[in-house]
C-alpha cells in the first residue's frame, strides 16, 4: 500500500546485488515491499516509496540505481575483460 505524498519506485532487483540494495533500504529507513520474486530468475521485485520532499531518500534511490546498472553493465557486457561469463 502507497503512503501519502509518496512517489512509488518498483526494482527489479538481481539476488547477486539483493544484499547491497537492501543494506541501503534499511540504512536509509525507506518504506518498501516486496511484490514479487521470480526465483526462476533470481530476481526480487521491490516497490520502494519515497518521500516526495526529501532529497536524502532521492540520493539513496539513486544509489540503488547506480548499483543496477553496474551490474546490469558487468553482466551483460560484451567486453571480454569484464564479462565475468568468459571466466
Amino acid at each position: 500500500m502507497k503512503p501519502r505524498n509518496t512517489t512509488e519506485e518498483s526494482l527489479k532487483v538481481p539476488a547477486d546485488v539483493l544484499l547491497a540494495i537492501f543494506g541501503i533500504i534499511v540504512k536509509e529507513s525507506l518504506k518498501h515491499e516486496v511484490t514479487q520474486v521470480m526465483e526462476s530468475r533470481s530476481i526480487v521485485v521491490v516497490a520502494v516509496f519515497l518521500d516526495n520532499g526529501s532529497l536524502k531518500q532521492q540520493r539513496a534511490l539513486q544509489n540503488i540505481q547506480n548499483i543496477l546498472e553496474e551490474y546490469r553493465e558487468y553482466r551483460w557486457s560484451d567486453s571480454e575483460d569484464i564479462n565475468w561469463r568468459e571466466h
